[in-house]
């Protein structure tokens, strides 16, 4: 059912929700150290994907060394198959595993595009105390509304909220 909720009430809330986040230190550093870690994520996640890669290299020369050692028979088929085989599958490991960084690199610019908008529309909510529709739409995910005028805000990044309490 619909509950009808003040459109004060609900920039109360909201007013509430980022006078907390100031009050917490969030613009003096807090956010500055969330945005190191994820750069921090960044660079371990360019080096893992850079040591696969190193690795893959390698995969794919000792595949043609054991394709190679068989054409000049200096190997059997079933040894050949056997070698290949194990070399292909890790190679394939390495291939799903970069894939799987690379999502995770794209989720973590995301987060920092988000804390940079975040931060932007904060200060400048810090300079007037009037909030705008970009401050809403950076710090706002929904707002749910329920029975006795309780009002529910879901911000875009729950995390940050959590660990500045």
């Amino acid at each position: 059912s619909n509950h009808y909720i003040s459109e004060g009430a609900v920039y109360a809330a909201i007013t509430q929700e980022i006078e907390k986040m100031l009050a917490h230190g969030f613009l003096s550093g807090h956010s500055t150290k969330i945005i190191a870690d994820y750069e921090k994520r960044l660079a371990n996640i360019d080096a893992d994907i850079h040591q696969l890669s190193v690795k893959q290299d390698e995969l794919s020369n000792s595949l043609l060394e054991v394709y190679e050692a068989y054409t000049r028979h200096c190997t059997m088929k079933d040894e050949f198959k056997n070698q290949s085989e194990n070399l292909i599958t890790e190679h394939t490991d390495c291939e799903m595993k970069v894939r799987t960084l690379i999502a995770e690199k794209g989720r973590c610019k995301e987060q920092i595009g988000k804390l940079n908008r975040l931060i932007s529309a904060l200060r400048e909510y810090q300079e007037c105390r009037t909030l705008t529709k970009e401050l809403v739409e950076a710090f706002i995910e929904r707002i749910s509304i329920f029975p006795q005028q309780r009002i529910e805000l879901v911000l875009v990044m729950p995390e940050l909220a959590a660990s500045l309490r």
